[in-house]
C-alpha cells in the first residue's frame, strides 16, 4: 500500500485511492457526533457566506472560525457543547464550517472516499480502510 502525508488545510493534488483528513481536536470529533444524530443532511462549506446562504428553519449552522464560534451560528465547533442534543439535531440539516478540518476535506475530495477522522472514531477508519485493500491512501494533518 502507497501512504503519502501531508499537513495543512489547502489542496495538495495528491491522487489516491481513499483520502483521511486527520483533525483530532474538534472538526473530527463533532462530525462523528453529528453522525450519530438523525440528521437530514451535513454539508460542508467554504465560508460563512456560503453557511448563511443556507440557513432556512430546517437547517442549523455549526462551526468556528480560528476556535471561536461564529455569531449567528447555532452550535461552534465544540463537541461537548452538541452532545446529548439529538432533539435539536433530529430531521435537521447542518451546515459545517470550520477553520481547518471541512477546509481541508473540501480541498482534497476524493470520490472514491474521504474520511474526516478524529480520535473518537480513529480505530473504526482504519479498520474500514483496511478491509477495503486500497492501493493509495493519503493522510492529511489538518491544521
Amino acid at each position: 500500500m502507497n501512504i503519502t502525508i501531508s499537513q495543512g488545510n489547502h489542496a495538495f493534488n495528491v491522487k489516491s485511492d481513499a483520502t483521511i483528513i486527520i483533525d483530532v481536536l474538534r472538526a473530527g470529533t463533532t462530525a462523528h457526533y453529528l453522525s450519530q444524530y438523525a440528521i437530514k443532511s451535513c454539508t460542508l462549506v467554504p465560508d460563512k457566506a456560503t453557511a448563511f446562504s443556507l440557513k432556512d428553519r430546517a437547517t442549523l449552522l455549526v462551526g468556528e472560525e480560528q476556535g471561536i464560534k461564529i455569531e449567528g451560528f447555532d452550535f461552534g465547533n465544540s463537541p461537548y457543547r452538541i452532545l446529548d442534543q439529538d432533539a435539536k439535531f433530529n430531521n435537521k440539516k447542518v451546515v459545517f464550517l470550520t477553520s481547518n478540518g471541512t477546509k481541508a476535506l473540501l480541498n482534497n475530495f476524493q470520490p472514491n472516499g474521504t474520511f474526516l477522522c478524529g480520535l473518537v472514531n480513529a480505530a473504526t477508519t482504519v479498520e474500514y480502510l483496511k478491509q477495503q485493500s486500497l492501493p493509495s491512501i493519503h493522510i492529511i494533518a489538518s491544521h
